[in-house]
């Protein structure tokens, strides 16, 4: 599954933050879910930056694959532990084949010192629906990049967003 899709959503020039995450590689999760299964509870994806008083730079990197006619949701959530600074690069690749379902939320509870810098790449086939919530608590820069491609007659995807500013 990763090597017939990794990349399919995320492609094309343009996205250097993507292709740092691509280069710079080694940690990620990959969903599949099989054609028609119905996925019942949410899946929560828990990413935790723990700094050691060095600046670190974390690359996570999400591949969701929704077979024909399924159903899923999904959570990630991004924080720390900690009050290092620190910079996370995430890339989430979101492929809905035909008639899929698909709810994304992202939850980004970064220290105030860092910096998030998030890639969302979607790719929904005929009568697949993709419906994604983005929520920002945290950090002193962020910035939450959205592709969306509706590749087929029926297609469809919402997008949804809430950011709490607080500080400087």
């Amino acid at each position: 599954e990763v090597e017939a899709n990794f990349g399919r959503a995320a492609d094309g020039p343009g996205h250097a933050f993507t292709a740092l995450n691509t280069a710079c590689l080694s940690d990620g999760a990959l969903i599949v879910v099989p054609d028609g299964a119905i996925v019942a509870a949410p899946v929560h994806l828990v990413f935790l930056a723990a700094g050691s008083g060095a600046r670190v730079m974390a690359h996570p990197r999400v591949l969701i694959v929704a077979g024909v006619n399924s159903q899923v949701s999904i959570v990630e959530s991004y924080g720390a532990i900690g009050t290092d600074g620190y910079l996370t690069n995430a890339v989430t690749e979101i492929l809905a084949a035909d008639g899929a379902v698909v709810h994304h939320d992202r939850v980004q509870r970064e220290s105030v010192p860092s910096f998030h810098v998030g890639g969302l790449f979607l790719r929904a086939s005929r009568d697949a629906n993709i419906v994604c919530t983005s929520i920002t608590f945290g950090g002193s820069l962020v910035r939450n990049d959205v592709t969306a491609v509706l590749d087929g007659e029926g297609a469809g995807c919402t997008l949804n967003g809430l950011y709490l500013g607080d500080g400087a």
